[in-house]
């Protein structure tokens, strides 16, 4: 009978080591690619309570009123986005720029809400509501489909968040310089004008601010 030959053994191959070569190191747990998807699921989160909480309709009779009813989720998610992007960047500049954004949100909001009473016995005409609401609705329209729509593709958060709030920035402009332009409260006049200057100053440090990779390796 004949004997079936056992295969005959390689010698062992000469690895990175001993080539003079490193072995890449291995892959932690905390990679860019789950930090993008952990912070653009919470993006999305965000994305969606903002829309759910901006009325698609005209608070009443009151211009003033609807651009407070308007703008407070837009603060609140704007500050969610920042807190966001500070669990994962480790650039100094951008968690700066995040957490400076945060605190502006923070008080615009603040200002928004001590005159949301007042603003509500404030009445416009029919008309006047009427065509700030076409155009209030047109901005809504188009940021919101502009947020929800952006690419998810980034080498870290950091380029995601410049992304985002730079269009977010876009849509809040065009509500505050259409706001100013109508007959409401000076007092909100006064807020809206500040909410325009500081968000404008912003969204050109967003478009100006170079990419940088670097992230924290998670908690």
């Amino acid at each position: 009978m004949n004997r079936q030959r056992k295969p005959r053994r390689m010698p062992p191959q000469p690895g990175p080591e001993s080539l003079g070569q490193r072995r890449p190191k291995a892959v932690e747990p905390y990679t860019n690619a789950y930090q993008i998807r952990t912070y653009t699921d919470t993006y999305r989160r965000i994305v969606e309570d903002m829309l759910h909480a901006v009325p698609a309709a005209a608070v009443g009779d009151s211009i003033a009123a609807d651009y407070i009813a308007r703008m407070i989720p837009c603060h609140l998610a704007a500050v969610r986005m920042a807190d966001n992007l500070l669990r994962f960047t480790e650039d100094a500049g951008l968690r700066n720029l995040a957490a400076s954004t945060a605190a502006r949100e923070n008080t615009a909001m603040k200002a928004l809400r001590c005159l949301e009473q007042h603003c509500r016995q404030q009445k416009n005409t029919p008309e006047a509501v009427a065509a700030y609401r076409q155009q209030a609705e047109r901005l809504r329209r188009t940021a919101a489909y502009t947020l929800q729509h952006l690419p998810a593709f980034a080498d870290s958060p950091d380029a995601l968040y410049r992304r985002q709030m730079a269009a977010l920035y876009r849509g809040t402009v065009g509500l505050s310089a259409l706001a100013v332009r109508q007959p409401i409260d000076a007092r909100l006049r006064a807020a809206a004008e500040i909410t325009l200057t500081e968000q404008r100053q912003t969204l050109f440090r967003l478009e100006q601010q170079p990419a940088a990779p670097r992230c924290r390796k998670g908690r």
